[in-house]
């Protein structure tokens, strides 16, 4: 079993994050998906596994900021983040 989860984390999760600024996509985007996750699956997590699910991910968004917040700041790193290239 751990050899199949070392696989799956090695094949399918570690690719995700050579994505460039994934943390600060992150930060953006686990709120919305604990919004998403609890409006359309809170009636089979029940009142306190949405609150929890919901308050978890803005917590790990709120850790993430903190540690963008180090790098922007206090390392020097400037970060560019292009949204919409259209406009």
């Amino acid at each position: 079993m751990a050899k199949l989860f070392q696989f799956f984390a090695f094949v399918l999760l570690i690719p995700i994050f050579k994505i460039p600024h994934f943390l600060h996509l992150l930060i953006v985007f686990l709120p919305l998906l604990g919004f998403l996750s609890a409006a359309g699956f809170g009636r089979f997590l029940g009142f306190r596994g949405a609150a929890l699910l919901t308050t978890t991910l803005v917590c790990l968004s709120a850790c993430l900021s903190c540690v963008a917040f180090y790098e922007v700041a206090y390392s020097g790193c400037p970060c560019y983040v292009q949204g919409a290239s259209w406009i």
